[in-house]
């Protein structure tokens, strides 16, 4: 049985920009769906069991975003984590010491109770242990932003905090703003986050519906918070959502989600955004579902690019994935019908029921491509 689907990159949503001061301009413009491996988007550890979905339709604010543009993305209160991150300085590249992030957020609805804090948006560094970072890699996080319900009925505050955690985290680690968004209204919210030197002292500050550049911080975190740092260092963004027994989120629609080096840069976007390398995958993860073992099994994958250079494909270490092709030739990918390549399984008995395949090329964060099949002895 033969199933298609399609790796399409290129410059149609590519989000950084000209000016090296505007690190992120993300607008979502993409086809609904799941967000994952979408644009510069790739998975923060292991893909959760509900995507975060792109949804149609965008979110405006006069000043910011006048007028709607591309889409937005869901961040749902289903069950379980996805955690899905956009890396602006990638390992080996410098990063910032200090960063901006805005969103457009609508609170659309809360659970019956949230327990512990979770972060819908944060910031993301290396892992604090391994030292890397990329697609179903485990980033540090921190710098997040939290929502809960207002005192009254039917409105939002958002809050911040240095530590994040994808448990959810003590709710008095948490700063809040004390301006109540009725539920259903767009907010804009701006974070910035400044590393020090020394440990507990990162300086946090929450903007809520600012006007322009000139607004000042309706809540700060500074030396004097106790709270400790849970982010290594300022590389990616990510969004989050995360609901368990003992942490819940509110349902919450994002857009325009920008990251910039100052205020200023939040507001004027600094340069215009320009194409990046990449490669979205329209399936991910792909689930060959029940196979018999030793019979194998294939599927199709149509490889479409605007690249800077050849596409290296490689399996991981289950042995029970073989490609047609490791390398798929720039040429190949950017022509109009794109690069076929097949992908075989040949399920056996072990302890193996899933690989990845890593999906690579110049100037881009390697993007993972999930396989997972159940065998049938």
């Amino acid at each position: 049985m033969n199933k298609f689907f399609t790796l399409a990159a290129g410059a149609m949503c590519a989000v950084m920009a000209t000016d090296a001061e505007v690190l992120l301009n993300e607008s979502f413009g993409y086809n609904p769906g799941s967000l994952t491996s979408q644009g510069t988007w790739v998975v923060n550890g292991s893909a959760g069991s509900y995507p975060i979905n792109v949804t149609e339709g965008s979110l405006s604010r006069a000043g910011y975003q006048d007028e709607p543009s591309g889409n937005s993305v869901k961040i749902s209160m289903d069950m379980g984590k996805n955690a899905l991150q956009s890396i602006f300085a990638a390992p080996g590249k410098d990063a910032p010491a200090e960063v901006y992030y805005s969103a457009l957020v609508r609170v659309d609805e809360f659970p019956a109770s949230l327990g512990k804090p979770g972060a819908i948006i944060s910031l993301t560094g290396k892992n604090a242990t391994t030292g890397e970072m990329g697609d179903a890699i485990t980033s540090s996080e921190g710098g997040g932003l939290f929502v809960k319900k207002g005192e009254a009925d039917g409105t939002a505050v958002f809050g911040i905090s240095r530590a994040s955690s994808s448990n959810g985290i003590t709710a008095t680690y948490v700063e809040w703003d004390a301006t109540e968004i009725p539920v259903g209204e767009t907010a804009l919210v701006v974070v910035r986050y400044k590393q020090n030197p020394e440990s507990a002292d990162d300086l946090m500050e929450l903007y809520v519906n600012p006007d322009d550049a000139t607004a000042q911080a309706s809540v700060t975190v500074g030396a004097d918070n106790e709270v400790a740092e849970t982010l290594t260092d300022l590389r990616g963004i990510q969004l989050c959502q995360r609901s368990a027994l003992t942490s819940k989120i509110a349902g919450c629609t994002v857009d325009e989600l920008r990251v910039a080096s100052s205020l200023d840069e939040i507001f004027t976007g600094g340069g215009a955004p320009i194409a990046v390398p990449n490669v979205t995958l329209s399936e991910n993860p792909l689930d060959f579902g029940q196979v018999y073992c030793n019979i194998p099994v294939e599927r199709t994958v149509r490889i479409m690019a605007d690249l800077e250079g050849d596409i290296t494909v490689a399996p991981g270490e289950s042995g029970q994935v073989a490609l047609s092709a490791t390398t798929i030739s720039r040429e190949a990918a950017m022509s109009e019908e794109g690069a076929e390549l097949t992908i075989t399984l040949t399920a056996v008995e072990s302890r193996f029921f899933s690989d990845k395949i890593t999906v690579s090329t110049p100037e881009m964060t390697d993007k993972v491509l999930l396989v997972q099949w159940h065998p049938v002895p």
